[in-house]
């Protein structure tokens, strides 16, 4: 009896206990305590994807809404990081912690609460695409890296090549439409991440949490997201500002007003002093300094780029400013073509003068054979020249202007790969062909230089390190040295395997096997999946 006494009263003491944990999880206190662990969460996550490096969370990024010390663009991306006070991720977690105290006093307030942090979220979004444009070209130029990188893994005589240019953290619509070029006011939104989420964490905080019918949630959804709109605009409105000054100075510069262009950029560069640091800047003040006949940096900027861009991709339109950005090597969203190495084209079959018949097959091919030689000894003259000028200016700028610095590391960068991938570059000393050793250290020459302008330069350090596993096959030592810079806080898995991947095949060709195994091991831990296993390092494991 006693037994089954205690058998009874424990059976009633579970289903008791059991019962009051749905009735304290639905409780009025705790679902909205949830809701602002959520909010929690994505206050502090990651707000911002690079494409090479880590992503970039809230408290990491200024809110940018007045001038004040904050971090450098090269800081927040590349690190150290370090906690900004003036931050995104501050802000919200003061809003969150403030919301937690009225949710505890009187529990009928989340539906305030959930109001403010879905206004909250719309402002601090807009700031994080539009308040960092220098942080943001960065990220470009990141984007810009990994496509060449990946366009280049693909076409190397391995097969299954696990990094190509749609794998990427930055995928498709990272892809560049019209006259779009880096740091432009639209660039921002292809790499928010998570804080997109808050908004609509906040919206269901409002549906759920809400009073009344849900024709008057939704009407209180629509209120709060139009006070959200407006806040954004007011954190946001120096560089919307900005912005339309320099569309005002481009529409006139296409006009031909360059006085009036030259002030109208001038007073958006006043107003948000860090359209300063942009290229696409640089690169208008230069055109409108070149009309105008006046000597200054910008206007050798501008020529530089004149010099050194692909003339020969045919354009069916005119851009805006006749400066498109193109990325060597890999295809043009906006036309479809592959940029470089320059060609010469025939719209159609040309005909003879003489007879007005068509040319035969033979001498329609020597006749193009001889343009492409002398199309290419013309744009390999200009290409030296905008060398030599982009080194000049980035010797007298120093590291005062990223643009300077950066245009410059891209233009050595470029030469590097067309000497190495393209047909050799024709000098005005060397008629011949260079041989593939020469051809391996010009290019390696060229992405060194580059590497100066620019330390830390990802691409051309997988570059350096491509080249060295060529060169030096007996000291695999000196391909993992170079190829270290790649690697710190490279946070791409597909390019990761691949440089792994390179690592073993420089210690498996030197015969240091046990080296090679843990590399290929590395590899295959780093990104392999069921439906695209990494094949390469499986074999080399498997002793194949």
């Amino acid at each position: 009896m006693k037994l089954r006494f205690l058998f009874s009263f424990v059976r009633g003491l579970r289903a008791r206990c059991l019962a009051l944990i749905p009735h304290q999880a639905i409780s009025q206190r705790a679902l909205p305590l949830v809701f602002l662990a959520g909010a929690t969460f994505l206050a502090t996550a990651c707000w911002l994807r690079p494409a090479l490096s880590p992503d970039v969370r809230s408290y990491h990024i200024p809110l940018a809404i007045w001038s004040t010390t904050s971090p450098e663009p090269e800081e927040i991306l590349i690190g150290p990081r370090r906690l900004v006070f003036d931050s995104i991720g501050v802000l919200l977690l003061a809003l969150v912690a403030a919301g937690a105290v009225a949710i505890l006093w009187r529990p009928v307030h989340v539906e305030t609460v959930a109001g403010v942090l879905l206004c909250s979220a719309l402002a601090t979004n807009a700031a994080a695409a539009l308040n960092h444009p220098a942080l943001i070209e960065l990220m470009d130029i990141e984007f810009e890296q990994r496509r060449q990188v990946a366009s280049l893994i693909i076409k190397s005589p391995e097969k299954k090549a696990m990094a190509n240019p749609h794998n990427g953290r930055i995928g498709g619509h990272g892809a560049l439409t019209e006259d779009e070029q880096r740091g432009d006011v639209v660039r921002g939104g292809v790499y928010l991440l998570y804080g997109q989420w808050l908004i609509l964490w906040a919206v269901l905080g409002i549906v759920f949490g809400g009073r009344g019918t849900l024709l008057r949630r939704g009407r209180q959804v629509l209120a709060w997201g139009l006070v959200g709109a407006a806040l954004a605009g007011v954190f946001c409105h120096r560089r919307l500002h900005a912005e339309l000054y320099w569309d005002q100075a481009l529409d006139l510069e296409g006009e031909g007003d360059f006085a009036g262009a030259s002030a109208a950029l001038d007073h958006a560069v006043a107003l948000f002093p860090e359209l300063e640091q942009l290229e696409r800047t640089w690169l208008l003040g230069g055109k409108i300094d070149y009309q105008l006949g006046e000597a200054s940096l910008r206007e050798r900027f501008f020529r530089a780029y004149q010099y050194h861009r692909d003339k020969g991709v045919p354009r069916a339109v005119a851009y805006a400013q006749d400066l498109p950005w193109t990325i060597k090597k890999t295809g043009d969203y906006r036309t479809g073509l592959t940029t470089g190495p320059a060609g010469f084209y025939f719209a159609e079959k040309p005909n003879s003068a003489e007879t007005g018949t068509p040319y035969s097959q033979e001498r329609l091919a020597s006749l193009r054979m001889a343009n492409i030689a002398d199309h290419r000894l013309a744009l390999s003259r200009e290409h030296l020249r905008a060398l030599r000028l982009m080194d000049e200016l980035a010797a007298e700028v120093g590291d005062t202007q990223p643009a300077v610095r950066n245009q410059a590391a891209r233009f050595w960068t470029d030469r590097g790969l067309q000497v190495y991938l393209d047909r050799p570059v024709l000098t005005d000393s060397d008629y011949n062909y260079f041989t593939y050793d020469r051809r391996l250290t010009t290019a390696q020459t060229a992405w060194q230089h580059a590497v100066n302008i620019v330390p830390g330069k990802r691409d051309c350090a997988f570059y350096l390190g491509v080249a060295q596993a060529r060169i030096n096959r007996d000291r695999p030592d000196l391909v993992a040295a170079t190829l270290e810079p790649m690697l710190i806080g490279l946070a791409d898995r597909p390019l990761r395997a691949e440089i792994l991947d390179l690592l073993g095949d420089a210690y498996w060709e030197a015969g240091r096997m046990l080296e090679a195994r843990s590399y290929f091991a590395q590899s295959h831990d780093t990104f392999s999946l069921p439906k695209r296993p990494n094949i390469r390092a499986q074999k080399k494991l498997g002793g194949l």
